[in-house]
């Protein structure tokens, strides 16, 4: 008999308008979707009244540690896509991360197939959550802005302060350490070495975790330790009680940042890892580059290994066309209308699937065991078969509350949403920026210093996917630099394209 594949289920609540219930709702709405897809579950993840705009949960941390070590199995299970984080950059670390472990992450609630629409779906639906908590933490902000401007805590704990009547005052207990902290640190001392001296005291975070680097950047960069308040845009000047003085924070932070910087250093990622493919043999390229003279030099090259005549391709080169037309291609209203058809469309052909089904299936059954019972009432009059109906009424009110809830979470998807989206891409990073809209980058030799690409979007215009063919590299990218509102179409060409 034949092995199920084994998975892990990650589950959250915020703590704005949820109840710990929707914890359970998750999970059993995850554990059939395992069972129906074949699926064992090995590890189940939950992380409690904390938000997914941030990256730190407890819960999440582990799996994404279990996933490193192999221990997650071949896929990890989520209710929506946005369990996982409400904002774009840490669900593609997510996601990356738990590739890197050989683990995929689905939807047990969103049908998103390995297709281009599904990434293109799979990247809004990012985005959207994004959008979501943006919104949600614009209502609960309105009520804090008062509060802000009166330099009031707003339930904000800070290592090295007590919260007194709504405002900050020093911590006898941990103040010292925050202090000492910041006087080693502009002293040149290692972060590591002050987290081994806190943790050996015994002394801990204010979630009550072993210091990190992580952590100690944070505080090192937190302008309240010199008294300067600051929430959601509100700053101001000696708004708290200062812990250090200006210059010992200044040169604290100098320190921590030049240390970070060092640490960060290296050779960049190639951004079209997993989508660029030669022209001439059909196999991957893959990047690999050197260092010469203090510089890093970047290529994509053939994997086939069997002596393709396909050249290497500097990174910048490809790179910056891909990016530069892509970019262009989320300013121009009739690429940004065929993105927003293929994302309406594709989740107005899903609207009837996952947990809001499944709500009003078990509330329709609710409905059919009421009606029996009460016609057996009717006939022979019994306490506990009264007690059933009442409870049986009970029940489906409770579903139909859920079933409001569910149905409340994500409205209809319309052009709106998709043009908000689109909008804040233009302003992501590159790497984003393709990851979300690039489906596939054919590369081919064009004369002996230039090359052809071909690149296939996410999305479909006049029933084609949408492509924009570039016939010379080197020249495409001078016409680039320094160029703003290009129009993709000027240099490409749109023809039908395989994405296999």
């Amino acid at each position: 008999m034949k092995k199920p594949f084994k998975a892990v289920i990650y589950a959250r609540y915020s703590s704005h308008a949820q109840r710990e219930e929707s914890i359970e709702d998750q999970l059993r709405v995850c554990r059939a979707y395992a069972e129906r897809e074949g699926y064992a579950v090995v590890r189940e993840y939950c992380d409690a009244a904390l938000t997914g705009r941030r990256d730190d949960r407890p819960a999440y941390r582990r799996m994404l540690a279990d996933s490193a070590e192999g221990l997650c199995g071949q896929a990890a299970i989520v209710y929506r896509t946005d369990r996982i984080a409400r904002n774009r950059m840490d669900a593609l670390v997510c996601r990356a991360t738990l590739r890197k472990g050989g683990v995929r992450l689905l939807s047990a609630t969103e049908a998103i197939p390995d297709t281009p629409e599904g990434i293109l779906m799979e990247s809004f639906l990012d985005g959207y959550a994004e959008y979501y908590s943006a919104v949600l933490a614009q209502s609960v902000r309105r009520g804090m802005e008062g509060n802000a401007l009166k330099c009031m805590a707003n339930g904000v704990t800070l290592f090295g302060y007590d919260i007194s009547s709504g405002r900050y005052v020093p911590d006898p207990v941990t103040a010292p350490h925050a202090r000492m902290v910041f006087a080693e640190a502009a002293a040149g001392a290692r972060l590591v070495d002050i987290c081994a001296r806190l943790n050996a005291q015994g002394v801990t975070t204010m979630r009550g975790r072993p210091w990190a680097r992580s952590s100690l950047h944070r505080m090192l960069d937190n302008e309240k330790y010199a008294g300067v308040y600051r929430f959601d845009g509100v700053r101001i000047e000696g708004g708290m009680p200062a812990l250090v003085d200006r210059r010992t924070f200044e040169e604290a932070r100098r320190m921590a940042g030049t240390r970070k910087r060092a640490v960060r250093s290296g050779a960049p990622a190639y951004i079209l890892t997993g989508r660029a493919y030669c022209g001439h043999c059909g196999a991957t390229m893959g990047g690999k580059g050197a260092n010469a003279k203090g510089r890093h030099y970047g290529y994509y090259a053939c994997s086939c290994g069997r002596g393709c005549e396909k050249r290497l391709v500097p990174q910048e080169e490809a790179e910056g066309v891909v990016a530069a037309l892509t970019r262009a291609l989320v300013c121009d209203p009739q690429a940004v209308d065929a993105i927003a058809e293929a994302v309406v469309s594709y989740r107005d052909a899903h609207r009837g699937e996952g947990v809001a089904e499944e709500l009003r299936g078990r509330l329709a059954d609710a409905g059919r065991r009421a009606a029996n019972l009460l016609k057996a009432l009717e006939s022979n009059y019994s306490d506990a078969v009264a007690e059933r109906v009442a409870a049986l009424g009970e029940e489906q009110d409770a579903l139909r509350l859920r079933l409001a809830e569910e149905e409340s979470v994500l409205p209809s998807v319309t052009r709106e949403h998709v043009v908000w989206w689109l909008s804040r891409m233009e302003g992501k990073d590159d790497g984003e920026l393709v990851d979300a809209l690039v489906s596939k980058v054919t590369m081919t030799n064009h004369d002996k210093h230039s090359n052809m690409l071909e690149i296939a979007y996410n999305f479909k215009e006049d029933g084609e996917y949408y492509i924009i063919r570039v016939e010379d590299t080197v020249s495409t990218l001078e016409r680039l630099v320094g160029r703003r509102g290009l129009e993709p179409r000027t240099l490409g060409l749109r023809v039908p394209c395989s994405t296999n």
